[in-house]
């Protein structure tokens, strides 16, 4: 992801010729995102200088990747409850959401149908 997001930068910001490494059409995607300005999930991102711009796009990725495994978690554990509860006369309660309050990055990135990682 940090390698998106700094590829994507450097096609938006500076005009430069995308890294042939990475996938044209995700890019495309980290592109359409990042340049959107006023997106209050991107504060970090928007106050970057090129001098702290990789370590910024490393915070998001770990900040992410905490979010999606602590997703990943709940839904496990939601999906097991709802397989095994109902023996027992219980309910496991409704599915696991994204707070886009609370995780805002993460649901912009993964939740909305514009982010650049959505999932269908």
């Amino acid at each position: 992801m940090s390698a998106y997001m700094l590829a994507a930068y450097n096609v938006y910001a500076k005009s430069e010729t995308p890294d042939a490494k990475l996938d044209l059409q995700q890019l495309a995607k980290w592109v359409d995102y990042l340049k959107v300005k006023g997106r209050p999930e991107l504060a970090k991102w928007y106050a970057a200088t090129d001098a702290n711009r990789k370590q910024i796009a490393d915070q998001y990725q770990e900040d992410f990747r905490r979010s999606a495994y602590q997703y990943d978690q709940n839904l496990s554990w939601w999906k097991t409850a709802r397989g095994s509860y109902p023996n027992a006369g219980k309910v496991a309660g409704p599915r696991p959401q994204v707070d886009k309050l609370q995780d805002p990055f993460f649901y912009a990135a993964w939740i909305d149908p514009h982010g650049p990682t959505y999932h269908s």
